[in-house]
């Protein structure tokens, strides 16, 4: 769910000298004051618009509408504020927010690969009692000869090695969707009673299998 919005905020702009108020009929100091909206997009996404400024009477606080104060140049103090009166994240959060999600993307890419390799060392060299997460009749019909749609998914152990040769217990009950065996396949595919039938597969055609995405996920 995308979680968005935005919000009107005003803030002290520096000191803005002394000028006539109208409402005052006096002289009066005044005060840069910046009205602005921020937008966000999960809060941490943001970047402002419909900047405006103000001169703000400091006696009778009517304010006026009045151009931005110029920036003075460094040591030089003729009163006004060279700092930019919007906050630094609700000016930058935009730059902020997407080199967050750009770190984010890039540690899931690693941790993926990361995983990934260590599927394909698991799967060269398989042991009794690993559990692969498949594309249940992709890896059947690959074996057979056919080449299925992989509508669906399972959890299959290797039963034993001979030779070149894994022996896989196929389960009782398939699933249209992958994250539906996350938990299963650390909980209900460690007993016996969660297989039924088995395969046999040549050694050598599991990694190709790995390769293709038919076994999506390795456990030992």
């Amino acid at each position: 769910m995308i979680i968005w919005g935005s919000s009107g905020k005003a803030v002290d702009a520096g000191d803005a000298g002394s000028h006539y108020c109208e409402v005052c009929k006096e002289q009066r100091s005044f005060r840069y004051m910046l009205t602005y909206k921020v937008h966000h997009i999960w809060y941490l996404l943001r970047w402002p618009t419909s900047q405006k400024y103000f001169r703000t009477c400091q006696v009778c606080n009517n304010s006026f509408d009045s151009t931005a104060p110029v920036a003075v140049s460094a040591g030089i103090d003729d009163g006004v504020k060279t700092k930019h009166p919007i906050p630094f994240f609700d000016r930058w959060g935009w730059a902020v927010g997407l080199g967050v999600l750009s770190a984010f993307v890039g540690m899931v890419m690693i941790t993926a690969n990361i995983e990934k390799a260590a599927d394909a060392k698991l799967v060269a060299d398989p042991k009794a009692g690993d559990r692969y997460i498949v594309k249940i009749e992709k890896f059947v019909g690959e074996v057979n000869g056919n080449s299925p749609l992989d509508t669906n998914y399972g959890i299959v152990r290797v039963a034993s090695i001979n030779g070149d040769v894994v022996v896989f217990d196929l389960p009782r009950m398939v699933w249209t969707k992958s994250s539906k065996l996350r938990s299963e396949i650390y909980q209900q595919a460690l007993q016996n009673t969660y297989y039924e039938g088995g395969i046999q597969i040549p050694k050598s055609a599991l990694g190709q299998l790995e390769q293709q995405g038919v076994i999506e996920d390795v456990e030992r």
